[in-house]
């Protein structure tokens, strides 16, 4: 019925073209008499022209009309075609079920929207988003059914790989061991991976807000912070009593830039960044490298203590060996003095001694070990502290010595020799704890202190032992000078420790009020030409 009345239509507008005489439409007067006379023609045309592959088949699906879509799409010339049922596009593979479900809609006079697997003219199988529409005749019953597809093999692929490799990212966001956040603009959280949600409940706090502000950071102004809140492998500590962390996080970001998905910046694309944050628990590695440092610095400064303690012996000998030979000289002068016979073979001998002491002198002077070029720099006096403590602790362990270790919160650099430094405040503990051995076990207290006042900084370091008798303070730091079998005492240590206080224009006392054991107080003035000086350059 569609079909007669629409070619008797059409055929009266190619009449009326031809011959040229037909009355002009009144499209003022008439609009429905002009769109109708059109209708018929124009709809042909658009299906004909239309980009989708369109068919129209009768009640059992048999193919009455494809348009040219439908010969690229699927491959059949529109002769071979015509006349064949839908079914030839069918793939074995695609389920049952789903043509159930067509034809279950159709059969209720409803449209159908799917995909199906169809099948070419040369056998190849592609994707087909399919709608399929029934048109029902006046008395509402389905006559023919519309059909439209499309080819959408490649949408598909790509499609697929996008959720692939989707889900593929996911997975490694989501398994990965490393804890991982993305943060928005304004410092949200976006995502947390499981590593990361783990590490917020070990810690207690928040990773991300933790690390930024120990960097000097603010997570919530990291935009504007730009290349400040982009950074790589940069160490935080967490947690831990004092200045020493119970962990240790190796964090590092990467700026990941996004485009707004509001409707209205679809053709203008407004740029919107994001920052992915990594922290990797370091904790083991940081304390296998401040184990190697530690053990560096322990044989570097036992390297130190030879070397300086050779030439104190040294000189010493030497002292001792020039004092020998100038009282031989003495003596060679008195006698040469005496005039007596029988002298000249005394003053021989005494020769011969003489020229072999000032021969020994030599010989020693010439063994002694070059000394060490003093380099200086900036130095944290609290690091270097307890630095020595953790050269001393296997000691302390053993002899089960109690550490009060309280440094000062904050001290200012001070401009000195490190590996000297770090000896004396090794000496002063060691001597400390030499002290300690004398005492019972339950008694035995090592207390370290730093603190700040007075432009200055100072060190005491102090031991629960028998002390110092009072006749002993002034000489435990001359050379040589010992009262180790005594009182347990070093000596030559101390004078080393002297020699480094003068090289440093510092100052050390002892305490003679403290009671039990002894108190050394070490004073670092930083008011001097040279340490502000050397504040100014650093």
């Amino acid at each position: 019925m569609i079909k007669d009345s629409g070619g008797r239509q059409a055929s009266r507008i190619d009449e009326a073209r031809a011959g040229g005489d037909a009355p002009a439409l009144d499209t003022a007067t008439s609009p429905d008499r002009a769109v109708t006379s059109l209708l018929p023609s124009l709809f042909m045309a658009a299906v004909e022209q239309a980009p989708v592959a369109i068919s129209i088949t009768d009640s059992r699906a048999n193919i009455l009309y494809a348009n040219a879509a439908f010969t690229r799409v699927t491959g059949y010339p529109r002769a071979e075609i015509i006349g064949r049922n839908e079914s030839v596009l069918s793939h074995k593979v695609t389920p049952r079920a789903l043509y159930e479900d067509l034809w279950r809609h159709l059969t209720e006079r409803r449209p159908w929207t799917g995909t199906l697997l169809n099948r070419g003219r040369d056998g190849e199988p592609y994707l087909a988003e399919v709608t399929i529409a029934p048109v029902a005749d006046a008395e509402g019953q389905a006559t023919h059914f519309i059909g439209m597809h499309r080819d959408i093999t490649e949408v598909h692929r790509l499609e697929r790989e996008l959720r692939d490799h989707m889900a593929l990212v996911e997975s490694v966001f989501t398994l990965a061991p490393v804890a991982i956040v993305l943060i928005g603009p304004d410092g949200a959280r976006i995502r947390e991976n499981a590593a990361y949600l783990r590490l917020r409940g070990e810690l207690g706090c928040d990773p991300a807000e933790h690390a930024f502000g120990a960097l000097g950071l603010s997570l919530a102004a990291w935009e504007q912070a730009g290349g400040l809140a982009q950074f790589k492998d940069r160490e935080v500590g967490v947690g831990g009593a004092g200045e020493r962390p119970a962990r240790w996080l190796s964090c590092s970001t990467t700026r990941v830039d996004g485009v707004e998905s509001r409707p209205d910046a679809f053709f203008e694309p407004e740029a919107k960044g994001y920052l992915l944050l990594a922290l990797s628990d370091v904790s083991v590695q940081r304390r296998r490298r401040e184990e190697l440092r530690i053990s560096a610095l322990r044989a570097q400064l036992t390297e130190h203590e030879l070397t300086e303690g050779v030439r104190e012996t040294v000189d010493g000998a030497v002292f001792q060996l020039d004092s020998l030979v100038g009282r031989i000289g003495a003596v060679q002068a008195l006698i040469e003095c005496r005039e007596q016979p029988g002298d000249a073979g005394i003053l021989e001998a005494l020769s011969l001694a003489r020229e072999a002491g000032e021969a020994a002198k030599l010989r020693l002077s010439g063994a002694l070990p070059p000394a060490r070029r003093p380099r200086r720099s900036m130095v944290n006096l609290n690091e270097m502290l307890r630095d020595v403590l953790a050269i001393a602790t296997p000691r302390m362990l053993a002899a089960g010595v109690m550490v009060d270790w309280r440094p000062e919160r904050t001290l200012p650099p001070y401009w000195g020799d490190p590996v000297a430094l770090q000896d004396l405040f090794r000496q002063l503990i060691e001597n400390a704890l030499d002290a300690l051995d004398e005492v019972p076990a339950s008694a035995r207290m090592l207390t370290v202190r730093s603190q700040l006042g007075n432009g200055e900084i100072e060190i005491a370091i102090e031991d629960s032992g028998q002390g110092i008798a009072r006749e002993y303070q002034l000489k435990i730091f001359e050379p040589f000078y010992t009262t180790r079998a005594e009182q347990g005492r070093a000596g030559m240590g101390l004078a080393i420790v002297q020699n480094v206080i003068n090289a440093h224009d510092a100052l050390i006392w002892l305490d003679a009020e403290h009671s039990p054991g002894a108190s050394f107080h070490v004073v670092f003035p930083l008011s001097t030409r040279t340490q502000r000086r050397a504040a100014g350059e650093a």
